[in-house]
């Protein structure tokens, strides 16, 4: 569709982006919010499964004590979050920090559902599980905006008298 007589000036509206007063070209890479962040939330959960049956052979199999299976869960928890909120990221393109927190809600938020269906309500240990959760999201978060060049700081100046 051609404006030949809007404020285009004959640009195909559909090719541009409107974005801090500047006209850009929109790319069409970007995933919308949810479907990226229901891509990360079920990369989490994929990944949880595949580390936690790892888990369960290396126990199986003698390698891992069994004190410290509740530090490896953890760990695995971490992993899988992290992956996860890079995934979705690295689908939407914007608002990074954003995107990896809702991930980790929702990760979090289904983690506690299978909890209550699964193992009848025994919500033992879930708020440790919920912060890794959140950190892992959150850590990934920082990195992304970080090498995407985030928002630079900026001083305000005073007035001095």
């Amino acid at each position: 569709m051609v404006y030949s007589g809007s404020f285009l000036g004959g640009v195909r509206h559909s090719m541009l982006q409107k974005g801090s007063g500047v006209m850009k070209k929109v790319t069409g890479t970007a995933t919308p919010m949810p479907k990226g962040v229901g891509v990360g939330v079920i990369t989490s959960l994929l990944m949880a499964l595949f580390l936690c049956a790892c888990l369960s052979w290396l126990a199986l199999k003698s390698f891992l004590p069994e004190h410290m299976l509740g530090y490896a869960v953890m760990i695995t928890l971490l992993i899988s979050s992290a992956i996860g909120a890079g995934v979705a990221a690295d689908q939407i393109k914007r608002r990074m920090m954003m995107v990896c927190l809702l991930t980790g809600v929702f990760f979090a938020m289904v983690l506690a559902v299978l909890t209550a269906i699964l193992f009848g309500g025994q919500y033992q240990g879930i708020i440790t599980s919920v912060i890794v959760i959140m950190l892992g999201s959150g850590c990934i978060g920082l990195l992304k905006m970080k090498s995407r060049g985030g928002r630079k700081l900026r001083r305000l100046k005073t007035k001095t008298c």
